[in-house]
């Protein structure tokens, strides 16, 4: 639960502050009531893409839970637009210090060649990964490998002792 709430107001946060990063000649105000549903959509969908994502262990389940995830995200998002109210600037001299700013150019090539360095490192750390499966055969074999490290070497329990010889059946002795 707790993560849940951690992963929904990480969502919204994301949202409101990119929102007030905006920069405009336009008053901005939000409708609190409907702020807080986009909230808890956020809180709710996020509890219950990670409770899909941990509960339950099959690629189509984790599928379930990213679009969960997703569901979470955009909800968020749209209700959160739709708290948003944007009133004009009755002063036209404002919109001429808008223009200027960077190139979209500028802006995407580092933005895109980020990602796509993330999320082919996320993508080679998840494919390297050892499954569950894996895990489990790995311990298997190590237990297996050390219950036979504490019988000793091959043959020595023929002798009877640890560092005993083994007797030669023709010896008469």
């Amino acid at each position: 639960m707790l993560g849940g709430v951690i992963i929904g107001f990480g969502v919204a946060s994301m949202h409101y502050i990119g929102m007030a990063a905006m920069k405009m000649p336009d008053t901005v105000r939000y409708n609190n009531a409907v702020v807080v549903l986009s909230v808890l959509i956020a809180v709710v969908a996020g509890t219950a893409a990670l409770w899909a994502a941990l509960r339950l262990t099959t690629v189509w389940s984790t599928l379930v839970a990213s679009l969960i995830m997703g569901v979470a995200v955009s909800g968020m998002h749209y209700t959160g637009i739709a708290a948003m109210h944007v009133y004009g600037s009755q002063n036209p001299g404002m919109l001429a210090g808008m223009s200027g700013g960077v190139s979209a150019q500028a802006f995407l090539l580092p933005l895109i060649i980020g990602i796509s360095l993330l999320a082919f490192a996320l993508t080679a750390i998840i494919s390297l990964s050892p499954t569950e499966a894996e895990m489990r055969e790995d311990a298997a074999l190590m237990a297996h490998l050390s219950a036979r490290s504490r019988q000793g070497p091959v043959g020595a329990h023929r002798a009877g002792h640890l560092g005993e010889e083994p007797r030669d059946p023709g010896a008469g002795g």
